[in-house]
This record gives C-alpha cells, sequence and structure tokens, in this order.
C-alpha cells in the first residue's frame, strides 16, 4: 500500500510551497485561481484527506468503545498500543 500523501508531496507534484497546499486544504482565498485549480486537483488525485477530517470521521461509538477499552487497560496493554501505533 502506498503512503499517505502529504502536503508536501503534493506541493512538490505541483510546484507551490507547502503553504500554498495548507492555504488551499483550509479555504484561505489568498491563492490565485490557476494554482488552487492546480492544487485541487492534485489533491484529488493523490485521494488526500486532513488528518482533522479523518479524525472527524470517527464515529461516537468507536470513540466510546475506544475511551472503554483503554480506561481499562493495563499500562503493559496501553504500551503495547501505542509501540504498535507508532510503528504504523
Amino acid at each position: 500500500m502506498s503512503e499517505r500523501p502529504t502536503l508536501a508531496t503534493i506541493a512538490a507534484g505541483v510546484g507551490v510551497s507547502t503553504a500554498t497546499v495548507s492555504k488551499v486544504v483550509n479555504g484561505r482565498p489568498d491563492v490565485g485561481a490557476d494554482t488552487r485549480a492546480r492544487v485541487e486537483q492534485a489533491l484529488a488525485d493523490h485521494g488526500y484527506v486532513p488528518v482533522r477530517r479523518k479524525a472527524r470521521q470517527v464515529s461516537p461509538d468507536a470513540t466510546e468503545f475506544l475511551r472503554t477499552v483503554l480506561s481499562a487497560a493495563t499500562d503493559a496493554e496501553l504500551e503495547v498500543v501505542i509501540t504498535i501505533t507508532v510503528r504504523r
């Protein structure tokens, strides 16, 4: 599986700065129409989804499940979960 695209990889592909890509992602108005269109196309082509948006897509039920499981976990079990998560 390919790595998740970053602002830097999108910016490099389009030939703009990461700041410009960030402005487009955040809907800022201070980006030219042509540049905005090129960046938006690259974002779509690479399937870019901002991390914040991914976090909002987690359902409340999943969040409650994780809260319950993690509150019952021992320190050793949490260490395993964190280690696995960091390696991803």
